[in-house]
């Protein structure tokens, strides 16, 4: 069984028992949902933070009061993070049960004419373009 989905253990014949993690918060304890929400929010963070120097330097640019622009790509780049990242969790909150939410990871498969078929959300983020 896939551990992100499942938590499970070996009997000592070799027969496996599995039951599906909870989607839901159950008092203190984070479901599922909240884990990937969560996961979700740092690698948000972690991809920003990669260009949050550009942002600083626009910032303390626009303080000494001289003109220093945040590129263009950098700008888009940025926004379409925090687009994907709101989809994803959006995705995550209309799940129903286990098999959606593991529909939610990307997966490639070929089709019939040997195209490659993408399918899911989770951690599927938009590149820097130079």
């Amino acid at each position: 069984p896939d551990s992100r989905l499942y938590t499970w253990s070996m009997n000592k014949d070799g027969t496996i028992n599995s039951k599906a993690k909870e989607l839901e918060d159950s008092g203190e304890v984070l479901g599922l949902k909240s884990k990937l929400k969560n996961d979700v929010k740092i690698q948000q963070g972690s991809l920003l933070a990669q260009t949050d120097w550009v942002v600083i330097r626009k910032v303390e640019a626009w303080l000494a009061d001289i003109d220093n622009e945040v590129p263009t790509n950098i700008k888009t780049w940025r926004d379409a993070i925090r687009v994907k990242a709101t989809e994803m969790e959006k995705a995550i909150d209309a799940a129903s049960n286990i098999d959606d939410i593991a529909n939610l990871w990307v997966t490639y498969k070929e089709d019939e004419e040997g195209k490659t078929i993408k399918s899911g959300i989770l951690h599927d983020w938009p590149e820097l373009e130079s």
